[in-house]
């Protein structure tokens, strides 16, 4: 069967909760340890006894973790999080990939110069940069054939691959 040489996906609009989701997972995913140690030293201070003093610095560990996900709340539904909504579609050739955004502005880059790819369930990071990204969901291929293709043309590219296809 040829390949086609343009594999263009549907085209989709994100909401704040999707952009509330790539930040919570991108978080966990490189900080997951940080948590885990809060986690076991409110486990070894509570254990070495209940006190005043002891359930202040556990509150004040355990806050952390909810200052960050308030945070990452409020930045998916600000000014800032509204480019991210904006309505696009994204064009795939085995040389590159361009964001068409739905005013018709355009963003083409050569697969050899993106970052890197993360791999998450339901969707996929384009690194452009080391903190700029392109979100793309899964259901925005028409089929898993040509996201397989994509992710074809992405890993001959030479891209660092994280997380499960």
């Amino acid at each position: 069967m040829p390949e086609s040489r343009l594999i263009r996906t549907d085209q989709f609009e994100a909401r704040p909760d999707d952009l509330f989701q790539v930040h919570l997972r991108r978080y966990l995913r490189q900080r997951w340890w940080f948590l885990l140690f809060l986690v076991g030293l409110v486990i070894f201070v509570l254990s070495q006894g209940v006190h005043p003093a002891s359930l202040t610095f556990a509150f004040l560990l355990l806050s952390f973790p909810t200052v960050i996900l308030g945070y990452f709340w409020l930045v998916s539904r600000t000014r800032s999080g509204r480019r991210f909504q904006t309505p696009r579609h994204f064009e795939f050739t085995p040389d590159a990939v361009t964001c068409v955004l739905a005013d018709r502005q355009k963003a083409t880059v050569p697969l050899k110069d993106l970052h890197h790819i993360e791999f998450y369930p339901g969707f996929m990071l384009l690194y452009v940069r080391r903190n700029q990204f392109f979100y793309i969901p899964d259901q925005a291929f028409a089929s898993r054939e040509q996201r397989e293709t994509v992710i074809q043309w992405l890993e001959s590219a030479g891209l660092p691959v994280a997380g499960k296809r």
